[in-house]
């Protein structure tokens, strides 16, 4: 039977608007840890020592973790490969860790993660961790980024250039050749930050006589934070469940793997002891880089407003890692960019 042209009833509104949704928040589990991430101030810094004695010392903290507390346990974060694209002429994905070690890249990278009986003590803890920091030079612009001169934010890759992909189609000098007038615009795509509702959070639970690891996870991709759960912890996807419960809005933010995905379950592996991570409100806004782009259009038209053909360029801001998905989006904008119009002929750049 077709459904075509037929109302569908939705299954889950009553749920929803009476209130009895289940989300990651909800979960509470027997002997749960709660844990609380302290985070880079700067943009660019060296981190001189990271002093946690006070911190683990405090009523309630049962363990306060730093990059060197997880290094040869923990790698960098992956970023997925994009599907194979001859239009993709570099691909420099910087690996992002889990744990910041002598270098902070951005504001809200994360540094330690102190876990104690409660939130509030587990937030008490971090005020309570000592980082020395030595702050570096910083690039807010990607276009003074992208001098030659620049300072490199990676200097093992020596260059802040992540991707360069060119992508054409039709014969686009013969189109400008055509036209009975070139439209030329700059239009600036600002940063934003996608501020789903429910901010990110996981719960983790770890069952040794099983050896079984379920995670809730306020997620838009379960399996993508499955696989590379199973990679960093060593273990078969079998031995990896991830939930995706109620998700109170994503807006892409949540279709990519962060740190915290990683280090709430290692935690729960190592004390034997469910682990609950709440993101707020300022950390949703710290933790997460977003895109922001800088378009350049040159469009080739005839008197009656027939499109003949379009040179674009794109510089694409894409913050100081490329997380598991970052390449997808600045890929997917050249493939998108000229919408619903008809275009014979394309060019289009994209750094």
């Amino acid at each position: 039977m077709s459904s075509i042209g037929k109302p569908t009833n939705r299954f889950e509104d009553y749920r929803l608007l009476t209130g009895t949704g289940s989300y990651v928040a909800d979960i509470k589990l027997p002997e749960m840890l709660h844990a609380f991430v302290v985070r880079s101030p700067h943009a660019h810094a060296q981190i001189r020592t990271i002093d946690v004695s006070q911190a683990q010392n405090l009523p309630g903290v049962v363990s306060v973790i730093t990059a060197q507390d997880v290094a040869g346990a923990l790698g960098e974060i992956r970023t997925i490969p994009p599907w194979e694209d001859p239009s993709i002429r570099l691909m420099h994905a910087p690996g992002q860790p889990v744990l910041a070690n002598d270098r902070v890249h951005f504001v809200g990278q994360p540094v330690a993660v102190v876990v104690a009986e409660s939130p509030e003590l587990a937030q008490d803890a971090a005020e309570a961790v000592i980082v020395d920091y030595e702050p570096l030079a910083v690039i807010v612009d990607p276009f003074d980024a992208l001098k030659d001169d620049a300072d490199c934010l990676h200097p093992e890759l020596g260059t802040n250039l992540a991707m360069h992909l060119v992508r054409e189609g039709g014969d686009i000098e013969a189109a400008f050749r055509a036209a009975d007038l070139v439209v030329n615009q700059r239009y600036e795509v600002q940063r934003l930050a996608p501020a789903p509702l429910e901010a990110r959070g996981v719960v983790a639970y770890y069952e040794p006589i099983q050896d079984m690891l379920t995670v809730w996870d306020s997620t838009q991709e379960p399996h993508q934070v499955r696989d590379e759960l199973a990679h960093q912890l060593v273990r078969t996807d079998a031995k990896v469940r991830v939930i995706a419960p109620d998700v109170g809005g994503g807006f892409g933010q949540k279709g990519a793997v962060f740190p915290e995905e990683i280090l709430v379950p290692y935690l729960a592996i190592q004390l034997r002891r469910p682990v609950k991570w709440i993101e707020d409100r300022q950390e949703n806004m710290l933790a997460f880089q977003a895109r922001g782009h800088t378009v350049d259009v040159e469009a080739a038209a005839k008197s009656d407003g027939t499109i003949l053909g379009m040179r674009i360029k794109i510089v694409a801001d894409l913050g100081a890692f490329f997380m598991s998905a970052t390449p997808i989006v600045p890929m997917l904008a050249s493939q998108r960019i000229v919408g619903p119009y008809k275009t014979p002929t394309m060019g289009v750049e994209v750094l």
